[in-house]
């Protein structure tokens, strides 16, 4: 059995279920999420609590009982055992942020905490997990309506995450902000490459994105109708652009990676984070199709 730990936003436990679900395939064995952290998270001025997500897809989402995370989590075992329940049920913890190859090499039951955020965990599997991360819930009309006009055109999905990665004190040391000098070189990079661009911006500030991005440009149109439950909806919009300029956000992330066209173009920023010694860890993050400004 796989266990894997979900915590974090959607696209984070989308990292965690896609490294799990690529593990439980590889070794023929069952995966299970371990959901306990974000039951028992609560939102402060450090933290924002968030609920779980992956319901919104195909995926093969079973919750771990109560027996199966026992298994892992005994509360006392005789000394004599120690050493078979350690060899039996393993507990395997991200020891970096870039791609780690003992993670393929794991046998048996294993619990994986981490982020695993790479496409390396799971590219193998690749078709698999684009199946489990097809949107299942009804899209509102808004949505739909905005779908079809992005078929029509160059659609360049923009994403401007800011949110707790300003007013978090931790999350603004670690995260940092993708600033106004990324989006500008960003959208000069994507007008060399890609013909009359027609730009969806995605946004949890949008009065930011109007002041400092939008200003007299009528080629950005600013998605602002789907809030918390309907957020995902976001997500499954960016996807349906034919380009992508990405936040250091794994929701922006997952809505270019779920494109699935050979020739998009995806622009992310260098700075992932704020923290030196953690960016200098995320060559592994952006696919090597990508455009690194």
């Amino acid at each position: 059995m796989i266990i894997s730990e979900i915590n974090g936003g959607l696209g984070n436990q989308m990292f965690q279920y896609a490294c799990g679900r690529a593990l439980a395939l590889q070794n023929n064995e069952a995966l299970r999420l371990d959901t306990t952290t974000l039951q028992n998270s609560v939102t402060d001025q450090y933290f924002t609590a968030r609920p779980f997500e992956l319901n919104i897809f195909n995926a093969d989402a079973v919750i771990a009982g109560e027996d199966e995370l026992a298994m892992f989590f005994p509360k006392r075992i005789p000394l004599k055992f120690w050493y078979k329940w350690i060899k039996n049920y393993r507990h395997y913890v991200e020891p970096f942020f870039m791609y780690d190859n003992e993670v393929a090499k794991l046998k048996g039951n294993i619990f994986l905490r981490g982020y695993w955020q790479t496409e390396k965990y799971f590219l193998t599997y690749e078709s698999v997990i684009r199946k489990d991360f097809k949107f299942l819930l009804q899209k509102n009309d808004t949505t739909v309506s905005i779908e079809n006009s992005m078929q029509l055109q160059n659609a360049v999905s923009i994403h401007v995450r800011r949110g707790d990665y300003v007013s978090s004190p931790t999350a603004n040391s670690f995260h940092g902000v993708a600033g106004l000098d990324y989006y500008q070189a960003a959208l000069h990079k994507m007008e060399q490459l890609v013909e009359k661009p027609m730009y969806y911006l995605f946004s949890d500030d949008c009065p930011w994105a109007k002041e400092h991005l939008v200003k007299d440009r009528n080629d950005i149109i600013i998605v602002d109708h789907n809030k918390d439950k309907d957020s995902w909806q976001d997500m499954y919009l960016m996807s349906k652009c034919k380009h992508h300029i990405i936040a250091n956000s794994s929701f922006s992330w997952w809505g270019a990676w779920l494109n699935n066209s050979i020739n998009k173009v995806v622009i992310a920023p260098k700075k992932w984070f704020a923290d030196l010694e953690k960016n200098e860890q995320t060559q592994d993050l952006i696919p090597q199709s990508w455009i690194r400004i």
